[in-house]
């Protein structure tokens, strides 16, 4: 049988299995009976009519699913209903009864979800409990083709986000299409020019057909290197040692700073939103500027570079409120009486930090506020190295967007918990300074936990259960992204990346169409195209060493189907006593940094280390039975320079513990090597790392790469 057919038998099956309508994610709030399904998974689509965007994309998502003799499907517009709100009626035909375009490509995801299973009679009645459920894609610190914001957009109409958020503009690369500032973008580090207006205008069509909503952000005034270099002569502070933060008191650079806002209201013509920036501004002596002594002056006596700033954004978010639109700013600026007097109660504030202006403070003065918060929301791929800041995905799962959270406070992580607040209006997952391939590996799951405990939070409350729906969701949603699957050989084993001696791939695409592929991290286009094999497949060369594999069909010369990332990676097998040993944690671990990376064999990945948040913690390496042993090798994450605080203990029976090393008080920086701790012969079950703090940001999260265990 073709791998193909193989792939739908399963994926048919599965959903067969899963029978119950609590098996759709995000769980639908109400439905009739706990069996909703269809005795069919094919629909006979209508041309026309009410939210025939949708339908369309639908049909393009799922072609598969659209046949004449098909169950038919009927799309009822109803005013009654909120705007994100449907009702799926299951009978003689499908009937989905929506208000808005939002509600009728929810209703369409809860749909493709539903199991085939005989019954014909059902109704699923659905909105979300948040009205806020964004996703932030940094697309300027690193380069994110339109391929992967497509892929995105998939993946948030899975989990029913409302609004991806594109992080335009830093002090790395410029991607907002510009005529105001034209040729900024020619100092992109990544050497690639800005997006183009119809390539943005082209992707908010495409996401709006599957219910989200696009939003540019502006970050001004700081983050702001490349306008510096652009023209400092107008941007620059003078007698400042900033170079990144914009000159936000003179009148000329606020007036060209307008019209990037106008120029972006008009080419992001979809979005109700506009984000503004504001955060993490630095202007050090910026009073010595003429521009901003002038601008204190005329703010009055007492004002300084702070009430400046103030007024840069309070005017920034007038702006965009002349634009009929809604300004989003980070929290960047303090609690003081001009700010509040100034910037106007329309903004939306993105309490982020907690430092510049508390939450519950934020909401105390009448600012509508959205849940940023660190812990569970920032995923931080620390650039250049792949350090990840991440809370482990039992936390995202558990999330509420009334507690505000931060790794690392003074003596620790910070929470702040606000009763139920009806000026919190609901949470933003932030995706920050990571290269394409790990945005595909890290962030779907993400956004799935995400995006089902915001709709959802009283029916999304079993995180194990949730795994298990989100895998299967996964693989669905892979299949109709990429229309390809790969397969490798020479790995580990048939889940893993790692290989030991030299991998070979083989993929299969749809319909025996050509595959394109490359192995430099990069896109592929149709000059990179391989034709198919009589079984539908096609072999790519093997290689050795590791590579960012990239995958793509073509139909007619043309992409059918986003690009699809696969990172391998070259290794190298130390035999040791705790090889492929059981390793627990004592705190949550995330699926993708869990604790058996410990045990796996090696530590030349740097990409496959343990995470343990949060600090102290602890994990527990179980040998299987009382072993001899007199060296412990721990490989804390090496690649970011800052070494781990943490001591080793053995035990016999798990009770009595003997402490074999400490290096709490040591501040040797980590090698690849890692280090050696050798000791007298004990006999030993457990070996436990007890990891105080670390010296890498933020001190309260662990990783470690690898514990090997030997008997010199």
């Amino acid at each position: 049988m073709k791998l193909l057919g193989l792939l739908s038998s399963a994926l048919c099956i599965a959903a067969s299995a899963a029978g119950q309508v609590d098996q759709v994610l995000p769980r639908p709030v109400s439905a009739r009976g706990n069996s909703v399904g269809m005795s069919s998974l094919r629909f006979s689509l209508p041309d026309g009519g009410p939210f025939a965007e949708q339908v369309a994309a639908f049909r393009e998502d799922y072609p598969d699913r659209d046949h004449a003799q098909g169950k038919r499907l009927r799309m009822v517009k109803d005013a009654r209903l909120a705007e994100e709100e449907y009702h799926l009626t299951l009978g003689r035909t499908i009937e989905i009864r929506a208000a808005t375009e939002i509600g009728a490509a929810w209703a369409l995801e809860t749909l493709i979800q539903l199991p085939g299973q005989g019954v014909e009679k059902g109704e699923v009645r659905d909105k979300p409990a948040h009205a806020f459920r964004a996703v932030s894609l940094d697309v300027a610190r690193r380069y994110h083709s339109v391929s992967t914001l497509r892929s995105m957009v998939r993946w948030c109409k899975a989990a029913k986000v409302r609004t991806l958020f594109l992080h335009l503009t830093d002090d790395q690369n410029w991607m907002l299409p510009s005529e105001v500032v034209k040729g900024v973008d020619r100092f992109n580090t990544h050497g690639k020019p800005a997006y183009t207006r119809q390539e943005m205008r082209d992707l908010q069509a495409f996401a709006a057909a599957r219910g989200v909503a696009i939003v540019p952000e502006l970050d001004v005034p700081g983050h702001s290197s490349l306008l510096v270099r652009h023209d400092p002569a107008l941007f620059q502070i003078q007698g400042s040692a900033s170079s990144n933060c914009i000159n936000f008191g003179s009148p000329k650079v606020r007036e060209v700073v307008g019209r990037l806002l106008d120029e972006m209201a008009a080419t992001f013509d979809r979005s109700r939103y506009l984000h503004i920036g504001g955060d993490e501004a630095w202007y050090p002596d910026a009073q010595k500027d003429p521009h901003m002594a002038e601008a204190m002056t005329r703010l009055g006596s007492g004002a300084g570079p702070a009430e400046v700033f103030a007024d840069f954004v309070g005017y920034a978010a007038e702006r965009v409120l002349a634009r009929g639109k809604t300004p989003v700013v980070w929290e960047g600026f303090g609690r003081t009486d001009f700010a509040r007097k100034r910037i106007p109660r329309e903004t939306v504030v993105i309490a982020w930090e907690g430092h510049y202006y508390p939450p519950e403070q934020l909401v105390a003065d009448g600012y509508r506020v959205v849940n940023g918060g660190w812990d569970p929301l920032y995923v931080v791929h620390h650039y250049p190295f792949p350090a990840m800041t991440l809370a482990p995905l039992p936390r995202l799962y558990a999330f509420d967007p009334n507690v505000f959270g931060h790794v690392a406070g003074p003596e620790g992580p910070l929470r702040t918990d606000l009763a139920p607040h009806g000026s919190v209006m609901g949470g933003l997952l932030c995706w920050w300074e990571g290269p394409e391939w790990s945005a595909h590996e890290t962030l779907p799951l993400r956004i799935l936990a995400f995006g089902a405990r915001l709709w959802n939070p009283t029916g999304e409350t079993d995180y194990a259960r949730f795994l298990r729906r989100a895998e299967y969701r996964l693989s669905s949603v892979q299949w109709s992204l990429h229309r390809s699957i790969a397969l490798r050989s020479g790995t580990q084993d048939s889940r893993s990346r790692h290989f030991t001696k030299t991998a070979s791939i083989a993929g299969v695409s749809a319909s025996q169409q050509p595959l394109a592929f490359r192995t430099d991290g990069q896109p592929p286009t149709a000059h990179d195209t391989h034709d198919q094999r009589n079984d539908g497949g096609v072999s790519f060369k093997a290689f050795n060493g590791s590579a960012i594999v990239t995958m793509r069909a073509f139909k007619d010369g043309k992409p059918n189907g986003e690009v699809r990332f696969l990172r391998l990676n070259g290794v190298t097998l130390v035999p040791n006593l705790a090889h492929r040993a059981k390793a627990v944690a004592s705190v949550p671990e995330d699926p993708q940094f869990p604790a058996s990376f410990l045990t796996d064999g090696f530590a030349d990945d740097e990409t496959a280390y343990w995470l343990g948040y949060p600090a102290p913690c602890s994990v527990t390496i179980d040998l299987g039975k009382p072993t001899a042993l007199n060296r412990v090798d721990v490989v804390p994450f090496w690649s970011a320079g800052a070494g781990l605080r943490y001591r080793v203990e053995t035990s016999q029976e798990g009770l009595a513990w003997w402490r074999v090393a400490d290096t709490t008080e040591t501040e040797t920086a980590p090698t690849p090597q890692g280090d050696t701790h050798r000791f007298s012969r004990v006999e030993a079950r457990y070996i436990r790392i007890e990891v105080v703090s670390s010296r890498q940001f933020p001190p309260s999260m662990a990783r470690i790469v690898e514990v090997r265990a030997f008997l010199e």
